[in-house]
């Protein structure tokens, strides 16, 4: 679909271009030498007028560039200031989510009464774990201690 639609777009620019090129063919054919002249001036005119626009708009952005900078170094603090609230409400934002999804947690039981009276809902809170004893340990078992190791050592280095 988007090959169809590419493919579109380049035949339409073809065909326009092929359009404008038989126009130009035409007058020059039909024109006489003021009629072209005065076109051809029209034409330098609007191009001129579009290259200085371009350069203005290239001046201005350039000067709101250098505006930006100027004011990013003069104002430093503020910006890192902005950027360590920034940070702290990202951090304050997470928090509340999660804060937010442990109460949602929570299943939502409707009770009901036998009277006429709108059901009243109640969360309820999941049952703590119970608590597991901590495991221990095995003993290590008895093995060679650490001075009868040197003494090993200390008799192969005299070898």
């Amino acid at each position: 679909m988007a090959k169809k639609s590419a493919e579109e777009i380049t035949a339409r620019a073809a065909f326009g271009a092929a359009k404008e090129a038989a126009e130009r063919a035409l007058d020059d054919a039909l024109l006489s030498e003021e009629e072209r002249a005065t076109r051809d001036a029209e034409e330098a005119e609007v191009k001129s007028r579009r290259r200085k626009r371009r350069l203005a708009l290239i001046v201005v952005g350039v000067l709101i560039v250098l505006g930006v900078i100027g004011l990013v170094l003069r104002y430093w603090y503020w910006f890192l200031l902005l950027g360590v609230v920034g940070l702290l409400a990202l951090y304050g934002r997470h928090r509340f989510r999660k804060w937010r999804g442990a109460r949602k947690e929570g299943k939502a039981v409707i009770e009901t009464t036998g009277t006429e009276a709108p059901p009243s809902v109640r969360v309820e809170e999941p049952a703590p774990a119970p608590r597991t004893p901590p495991r221990r340990l095995p003993a290590p078992e008895p093995g060679p201690s650490i001075e009868d190791e040197l003494a090993e050592l200390k008799a192969r280095v005299k070898k």
